[in-house]
């Protein structure tokens, strides 16, 4: 979480503190590349199809390189290949990968004093301002998206977005006009997301958590109270989709994903006044959801552990020509309207003091890496 006022705090902290000192060197040298030169924002929008970013000759997925937007390359054959499909799969990672990068550089600016990655950061938030309405919302797969091809994508990233914005402004070092155009970018991003509940879904704790991290940047109470408190907000999702064993109820494949953006959002939502651990029964879900994971996978490794022993002793009764009872192991038992998703001008202000939460998703090669509502203005003015 940061604040401006916790800011200073941990910057105050990080003088003190060696490890906290060399986490921020090691940031500081990553980011390295993004200061000598300026990243490539993608001209296309995203494609999702069945050979891009696929080799054709071997079927390995082609590697992400963030420098590299026309010639991709295979880590098996050696090959680089070229083309429009292979370019629009490689600027889904690349979108990402900027947002993120954003975010990481404002943290620099904010928390390490590098004007220079505070500058750049600046640049690619204006960058997205200024071409945001030339992606066209269409060749879509899972709701609305400029960027990508389906919703949650994008309010992934209009978190880290936004969370570098928030950064920049909380330290003192967002300017009014990249402001006003991150707030335009906002606005339409909070109308392509607010069109497409989901219902629940893991995909659904995503898109309420931009449409939160939107509401707290604009401080919209409305909003908020859609994405927080809606039929199918954050906290709907948390007692409903998460049961009393904590495991998300579309299963455990899903399970990490739908609880990172819960909790991304909780961060949001505490910015904008409802703090999910103040609740005692709120608190309680997100615990065993937390611990839903390690506790299933103990659960499966006794589970796995009796089934070899059940087997071993079978086999070896089997061979001496005799069966045991009680041999083996008994194995465990085991959308609404945005309010209609418009923002009114009135509600707008940007001097709250607000807190964030960052959420990274790196392509996998790179680091780390994944209901009708009205129309607002079109592209800036």
């Amino acid at each position: 979480m940061v604040t401006a006022e916790a800011v200073a705090a941990r910057r105050a902290e990080i003088a003190q503190a060696p490890d906290l000192t060399a986490l921020l060197a090691r940031l500081t040298e990553r980011a390295a590349p993004l200061l000598e030169r300026r990243p490539i924002v993608p001209p296309l929008k995203a494609l999702l199809s069945s050979d891009g970013g696929i080799c054709p000759d071997d079927g390995t997925a082609l590697l992400f390189n963030p420098w590299s937007p026309n010639q991709h390359h295979c880590s098996r054959c050696g090959k680089t290949w070229a083309g429009e499909r292979h370019d629009r799969h490689w600027a889904r990672f690349q979108h990402l990968w900027l947002a993120e990068r954003a975010a990481h550089l404002a943290a620099l600016q904010a928390l390490g004093g590098s004007d220079a990655a505070g500058v750049r950061a600046a640049e690619i938030l204006r960058a997205y301002a200024r071409s945001y309405w030339q992606y066209p919302n269409r060749d879509n797969v899972l709701g609305p998206s400029r960027l990508f091809f389906s919703t949650y994508l994008e309010s992934i990233w209009i978190l880290n977005y936004l969370a570098a914005a928030m950064l920049l402004r909380e330290s003192g070092h967002l300017d009014e006009a990249t402001s006003r155009g991150v707030g335009q970018v906002a606005d339409e991003a909070a109308n392509l997301i607010g069109e497409f509940d989901e219902g629940f879904s893991n995909r659904q704790t995503w898109n309420d958590a931009a449409l939160a991290a939107i509401a707290v940047w604009f401080e919209d109470d409305d909003l908020a109270k859609r994405a927080i408190e809606g039929e199918t907000g954050l906290l709907a999702h948390l007692m409903r989709g998460f049961g009393r064993d904590g495991m998300w109820y579309e299963g455990e494949n899903y399970h990490l994903f739908a609880l990172r953006g819960l909790l991304t959002g909780a961060a949001w939502a505490r910015a904008a006044g409802v703090d999910l651990g103040a609740e005692p029964a709120l608190a309680a879900r997100v615990r065993a959801a937390l611990l839903a994971p390690a506790l299933t996978a103990r659960r499966e490794r006794i589970r796995g552990s009796g089934s070899r022993s059940r087997n071993r002793c079978i086999s070896n009764c089997g061979r001496s020509g005799s069966r045991h009872a009680g041999c083996g192991m008994r194995e465990p038992g085991c959308g609404t309207s945005r309010a209609g998703c418009r923002r009114s001008t009135a509600s707008r202000a940007s001097s709250q003091k607000c807190s964030i939460r960052i959420y990274t998703m790196l392509p996998s090669n790179a680091s780390r890496i994944p209901h009708p509502g009205s129309r607002c203005r079109g592209g800036p003015s």
